[in-house]
């Protein structure tokens, strides 16, 4: 059953606020901070690391949930004759189509001004609260609404301390 006559992918529905959908993306997110001891060796481990030749065996690692962010890699034949992305070619086309329409955000983010007025959105995606409900629920079994309680609590704690609260 693992091919696309069975597992195919679908083109999202857009709600009655909005002519498109958005399409939530597993960013490849890096920080270099302000501070930090080694800023120009992090600089250049970044660029060795998003070299074609290099990158690819990263994205080789899970190639369909790796969709390269570099246009250079998703364009390489080294990537395009990997062959799961061969294989399940579809589904990366409907990634590409979101990038193309511009219909692609980062984990929680909806629209690019979250990005900077909403920055605690990333700190909830980093602190684990989404995958600890997830967790909660499938492997110790705690009901869905205990698990959400549960997170609700721990993300409104990251807002107040960011300083967003507004209620």
């Amino acid at each position: 059953m693992r091919n696309t006559e069975t597992y195919d992918v679908w083109r999202k529905p857009h709600g009655p606020s909005g002519n498109a959908p958005a399409s939530q993306v597993d960013e490849e997110t890096w920080m270099l901070f302000k501070g930090s001891a080694n800023p120009e060796l992090a600089k250049e481990f970044l660029a060795f690391f998003y070299k074609d030749e290099n990158y690819v065996e990263y994205i080789k690692s899970v190639p369909i949930h790796f969709f390269p962010i570099t246009k250079s890699l998703r364009n390489s034949p080294a990537y395009r004759d990997i062959p799961m992305v061969k294989r399940w070619a579809s589904w990366l086309q409907v990634q590409q189509e979101d990038l193309d329409k511009d219909q692609a955000r980062p984990t929680l983010i909806i629209d690019w001004e979250d990005l900077t007025n909403k920055p605690y959105l990333l700190q909830i995606l980093g602190s684990g609260v989404l995958r600890d409900m997830v967790l909660d629920v499938a492997v110790e079994g705690k009901p869905a609404a205990e698990a959400a309680k549960r997170g609700q609590q721990r993300a409104e704690q990251i807002v107040r301390q960011a300083g967003a609260a507004k209620w």
